[in-house]
């Protein structure tokens, strides 16, 4: 066979799936999660909060706010505080009650914050009317 354009004269070849390899592929790919590292932080907007905060939000319909200052739940250096909120960067609300907190979830090194940024990205899909 002849691709038109194309100096190749060989045979195509199609490759078929099983519904199994696609559900793999399909796992790998719903394991690829924000992290620490996807966070910008700037100058808290509350001028009584020193430090930095970011927020990300997710696909989901919840995101995080995450701030380092000692002012909240963290030491100002290298721990954090993380809220889960809900909405997007527009519009959001802090969520006092998830499946895995009752609120602020404070003094978290980088690599708790990716996990719980992975949290928050498992929850079930905000459906609105």
């Amino acid at each position: 066979m002849f691709l038109r354009g194309s100096s190749y004269d060989g045979p195509l070849f199609f490759v078929f799936m099983n519904i199994e390899s696609i559900m793999r592929a399909h796992h790998r790919l719903s394991d690829i999660y924000y992290r620490f590292d996807s966070l910008e932080f700037l100058p808290h907007p509350n001028p009584y909060i020193s430090g930095t905060r970011a927020m990300k939000f997710f696909p989901n319909g919840y995101g995080v706010s995450v701030v380092c200052s000692n002012d909240v739940f963290s030491n100002g250096r290298d721990n954090y505080e993380l809220v889960v909120v809900r909405g997007n960067s527009n519009t959001w609300m802090p969520m006092m009650k998830t499946a895995f907190s009752d609120g602020p979830i404070g003094y978290l090194s980088k690599a708790r914050v990716s996990e719980y940024m992975i949290k928050v990205q498992k929850l079930p899909m905000i459906i609105t009317n």
